[in-house]
């Protein structure tokens, strides 16, 4: 049988201990609960984002500087997410990219339809050998170059040709978000007809999340601490040994 005496003088000790402990369980909670709130205004948004995105269409226009812009919202959504909910979109990723079917590794999903139609006045003078050529060309700015070329030749009701096209375009591209709604724009100086984009942007909300560890913990260490004594003082002495504590989420990294 094991027979514990406590000596008065400890009661101050254990007491100060206790409430130490409470203290520290207290804060631990309160940083949970700031980090629950910080994942529910994430998904509020980004559930705000994905509406926004179903209803809205692509805004095309020519911005001050000339540029041919279109600008539409983008979606939110884990990889999980994806694979449940929105099947049917990225099956043309998967198949044209050759994604992964968890989309591992994947931070965006971006897609562009350009359109574009042009018709040509075609005007050459024909050789002495019934040989023509056309040329004719267009430099839109910015590295958006159309060079069309036209060997041709006359030979009695036929007329008989290589036709040639060097074409150049340059596309910018960026994912900005504002006022929590995820916005797609690609601008070019190319004049495209019509432009079409979706975007949808990859969130792993897991990396978000605060990695719940047991608060209590078993482990070997050393330290220097205060101790009640048998005697019933207290003492202050390095140690080396198999230490039982609690840890507080923010004292864990």
């Amino acid at each position: 049988m094991i027979n514990i005496n406590i000596n008065k003088d400890w009661i101050p000790f254990i007491a100060v201990a206790v409430l130490a402990i409470m203290l520290l369980g207290q804060c631990s909670v309160n940083s949970a609960l700031r980090d629950d709130k910080k994942i529910l205004i994430e998904e509020v948004e980004n559930a705000k984002s994905n509406l926004r995105a179903s209803q809205d269409s692509v805004e095309l226009y020519v911005n001050k500087n000339g540029y041919l812009e279109a600008e539409i919202s983008t979606y939110a959504a884990t990889n999980k997410e994806l694979s449940e909910n929105y099947t049917d979109m990225i099956k043309k990723y998967q198949k044209a990219l050759g994604l992964n079917k968890e989309l591992e590794g994947i931070n965006a999903l971006l897609s562009a339809e350009l359109k574009s139609k042009d018709s040509l006045l075609i005007s050459a003078n024909i050789n002495p050998d019934s040989t023509f050529t056309f040329v004719d060309s267009a430099d839109y700015g910015d590295g958006n170059v159309r060079v069309v070329t036209l060997d041709g030749k006359v030979d009695s009701a036929e007329v008989k040709g290589n036709l040639s096209i060097y074409q150049t375009i340059t596309i910018l591209a960026a994912l900005e978000k504002e006022d929590g709604i995820n916005r797609m724009r690609i601008s070019t100086k190319y004049p495209f007809d019509d432009i079409n984009i979706e975007g949808i942007n990859l969130i792993d909300n897991e990396l978000n999340k605060y990695k719940k560890k047991s608060r209590w913990n078993v482990n070997f260490g050393i330290g220097y601490g205060i101790y009640p004594t048998m005697n019933g003082s207290l003492g202050m002495n390095p140690f080396v040994g198999v230490m039982f504590g609690y840890s507080p989420k923010w004292l864990q990294f």
